[in-house]
């Protein structure tokens, strides 16, 4: 702004222009309609950076500097003018207005330190809420891949129990055929043992014929031999009479020839008999031995098959034995890994169930995070040009500003102001121990905001 000296030395003029920055001041010195006063918590504008601080104190500086040489110069002009006209008064009035103008432009740039300091921590803010949405969109993608890969892994494993209920299935058909086999051996063991019993029977009835025969023999022995006894009796008999007779005939000198034809007939006779009887019982005694043998040969080989085929029987019995222990070993092992493999498909889908969860609570956060970070943008964009709203330590000259203590145990997300509260009905931080989708009936009090800033009701737009 320029004047000239003409307007500098009248002093209805330079009381315009007093007036003009007076009002300047006073319109600068209250709060826009577009931005809210802050409360800051983590610490004094002294935790800026020392870069920082020479970055915004340098144009402050250099604002001043030039004010003041503009200020000197019309200083200079208001003498002049005032030398020139002769007065003493409005001299004493600029320096006044020159003193005023002095702690203006210092508090203006006070002020306008503080705004860049509250636009950087705002510009820091919106990083880190960057950062974090893209960490969860991250953590979404790896809940995707995560997902995928369990799946793969569930298919898999599907597939393996499948296979080992087929496996199973066969090995169950394979013991049922075993069963049968055993089953039928068994069948062919007992008719074995049957034949066996029915020959030890026979062979038994044969003895016993056997016996009788040799009995049979006995007696006709013995019947040979008392004919033999009865015919020698018989010979020595009548050899006596005969020798009687001829005794007898002796002594009557009486000649008798002898006829040797009874005793012919009787010889031969009883060679006849005898050859008879010796033919009969060899002929019994030969038909015996042939039968005996030929009986005893058929009952022995009918044995040796028998023993063969009950060994054999025994052998195959013995080894289906092992076949099926080795199989019921197998069938019980293929059970222990099918239930171990149920067991893992249990515990690997309770896992994804959990991460599955896990990710929709997480997928449920963001949106809570998009959808409160969107109010608190759409807000803060907005603005509320409110008065009354206005915390008292904003009222208060900068060097005399005492931020507020924060209160534990609540947090920004669900303290920010009564509407906010009306439309979001949750906690998506979690921090201050309210649960979700509870709807609080009264506004609590306005918390410090997280990282040591306390945000007020309306904060400035983010640049």
């Amino acid at each position: 702004m320029s004047y000239t000296l003409d307007s500098l030395g009248n002093p209805s003029a330079y009381r315009r222009v007093t007036e003009t920055r007076s009002s300047f001041s006073r319109v600068s010195g209250s709060p826009s309609s577009g931005f809210r006063s802050q409360s800051w918590s983590r610490g004094s504008p002294s935790t800026v950076s020392s870069s920082y601080k020479r970055s915004a104190l340098g144009p402050r500086l250099t604002y001043s500097s030039a004010m003041l040489s503009s200020a000197e110069s019309s200083l200079d002009f208001s003498q002049s003018s005032s030398l020139l006209n002769g007065g003493s008064g409005p001299g004493g009035d600029y320096k006044l207005s020159r003193s005023n103008e002095k702690e203006q432009l210092q508090g203006l740039n006070d002020r306008f330190a503080g705004y860049i300091e509250k636009v950087h921590y705002l510009e820091q803010q919106n990083k880190e809420i960057e950062a974090e949405i893209q960490a969860l969109r991250q953590k979404q993608a790896s809940h995707a891949q995560l997902g995928d890969a369990y799946d793969q892994e569930i298919r898999e494993l599907r597939a393996t129990l499948e296979l080992v209920n087929h496996e199973k299935a066969q090995v169950q058909l394979d013991s049922d055929h075993l069963e049968e086999d055993i089953h039928r051996l068994k069948e062919r063991f007992e008719e074995e043992a049957r034949l066996r019993d029915d020959t030890e029977a026979a062979i038994r009835a044969l003895r016993k014929d056997i016996e009788e025969a040799s009995m049979v023999k006995v007696e006709l022995d013995k019947k040979v031999q008392s004919l033999q006894d009865e015919v020698a009796f018989l010979r020595s008999n009548h050899e006596e009479e005969v020798a009687d007779l001829l005794a007898q005939i002796q002594a009557s000198h009486i000649t008798v020839e002898r006829k040797d034809y009874l005793k012919t007939d009787i010889s031969s006779a009883l060679k006849e008999i005898r050859s008879q009887l010796e033919c009969h019982s060899d002929q019994n005694m030969h038909q015996a031995e042939e039968w005996f043998k030929c009986r005893y040969a058929k009952l022995t080989e009918a044995a040796e098959q028998n023993k063969e085929a009950i060994r054999s029987a025994k052998e195959e019995i013995a080894e289906y034995r092992r076949q099926l222990q080795s199989k019921s070993i197998e069938l019980e092992s293929v059970r222990g890994t099918k239930e171990s493999l149920e067991r893992q498909l249990s515990d690997i889908e309770e896992r994804h169930n959990h991460d599955l969860s896990s990710y929709q609570l997480g997928s449920c956060k963001q949106s809570h995070y998009k959808q409160a970070l969107t109010v608190f943008t759409r807000e803060e964009e907005e603005g509320n040009p409110r008065q009354a709203d206005r915390p008292s330590w904003v009222n208060k000259p900068p060097g005399q500003r005492s931020l507020p203590a924060r209160r534990p145990g609540r947090c920004p997300w669900c303290c920010r102001r009564h509407s906010e509260h009306k439309r979001l009905t949750f906690c998506p931080c979690g921090s201050c121990g309210r649960p979700p989708n509870v709807k609080q009936n009264s506004p609590p009090p306005r918390p410090p905001p997280p990282r040591g800033g306390a945000l007020a009701r309306d904060q400035p737009p983010r640049l």
